[in-house]
């Protein structure tokens, strides 16, 4: 069980995830979207299966005997997974949904063959709500330098939603950039 420090971090740290989620405006929302399992609606709320739903996340499955459980216990519904259907499965056993990251394009015949290898091979997996690029790619320590460039970031992005458009791509940004650096990022992610 979580203790009470530990799991007001984690709640605190899902919170912000969540608020993150919630303020997109990276892509328009159309009638095609609406037919699709899963979108974000006009005011940024993601809608599962037809229900909106607030998001608690989670970057890590926690270090004990039942993580999946623990997990739901606390209230979660998403979690950050091992790119396997292993992972997968738990999680949906446990009624959370994964997000999964691919890594980004930096050489491309390389990496887009393990990105669309990897998207094939679980994108049709029901536990299955997000694709995430890259953690934080504007972020470097101690540099002014973007980590990943925007290019790079939406030239993947393309690569997924060629594959999976069904899925919507996730980014997470760090609190240490300018605005005006993140909005790059736009197009190449679908929740922010």
């Amino acid at each position: 069980m979580f203790h009470n420090h530990k799991r007001t971090v984690y709640l605190l740290l899902s919170a912000i995830l969540c608020l993150l989620m919630v303020f997109t405006g990276c892509r328009e929302t159309g009638r095609e979207q609406r037919l699709q399992r899963f979108f974000y609606d006009d005011d940024g709320m993601l809608v599962l299966e037809g229900q909106r739903t607030f998001m608690i996340g989670s970057y890590h499955l926690p270090k004990s005997a039942t993580p999946y459980a623990e997990l739901q216990n606390n209230g979660f519904n998403l979690v950050r997974l091992p790119a396997n259907t292993r992972a997968l499965d738990m999680a949906e056993k446990h009624g959370l949904w994964g997000w999964l990251g691919t890594g980004y394009i930096n050489t491309a015949a390389q990496d887009s063959s393990r990105i669309l290898g990897l998207i094939d091979s679980l994108k049709s997996h029901k536990a299955l709500l997000i694709w995430e690029i890259a953690d934080e790619p504007a972020f470097t320590w101690n540099a002014p330098e973007l980590r990943i460039a925007p290019e790079k970031m939406y030239e993947t992005w393309q690569l997924i939603k060629s594959t999976d458009p069904l899925h919507l791509v996730y980014t997470n940004h760090g609190p240490v950039n300018l605005v005006s650096t993140l909005q790059k990022y736009n197009r190449s992610t679908d929740i922010i």
